[in-house]
């Protein structure tokens, strides 16, 4: 009896782990982050932006505007990486409004500080070795209540910092999580 018990365990649980699937990701839009040209400095270790607009676009067709209130703040660790954390309001087409917040790291590879200052584009492996944030987004709107349930992941694609003759923004990917 012992033995069966044992035989039908395993192959409850043998099945259980071969159906089992790692979380993939899938591309749902883009959003980009207009910078104002002024940083501010808060403490030595910690910046502040100003955003003053941008433009969120779903895949699905949804488009938006990022409104104020917004702003980016990043602190500085010893490293050398930006802790960012963003907030901002997303004005949807529709006329709803998307809450939109993000917390993530920004490293520069050896290059990085030099196009920074030059006002150079910034893109993975060119300018950053490592550009990732956590989206939050939820919105009492019917047409996107589904962004209330969905766990997301961005990653940096183009970046310009301010500098004599450009606008500065930042570009990332948004990815939704599926289980």
């Amino acid at each position: 009896m012992c033995a069966k018990i044992v035989v039908v365990t395993f192959v409850l649980l043998q099945s259980i782990v071969l159906h089992a699937q790692d979380p993939k990701l899938e591309y749902i839009g883009d959003i980009t982050i207009d910078l104002s040209g002024k940083q501010t400095m808060i403490e030595n270790d910690q910046l502040a932006w100003d955003v003053p607009g941008g433009t969120f676009e779903l895949k699905s067709g949804g488009r938006g505007t990022l409104e104020n209130p917004c702003g980016d703040w990043a602190d500085i660790q010893d490293s050398g990486t930006f802790a960012m954390n963003l907030r901002c309001n997303i004005a949807m087409d529709d006329g709803s409004v998307i809450y939109f917040e993000y917390r993530g790291k920004f490293q520069f590879d050896e290059f990085g500080p030099d196009y920074a200052e030059k006002g150079k584009l910034i893109t993975p492996f060119d300018g950053t070795k490592y550009w990732m944030a956590l989206p939050l987004m939820k919105t009492t709107g019917t047409n996107y209540s589904w962004v209330n349930e969905t766990i997301f992941v961005s990653k940096g694609v183009e970046v310009l910092f301010p500098a004599e003759g450009v606008k500065p923004y930042a570009k990332y990917k948004l990815y939704k999580v599926n289980y």
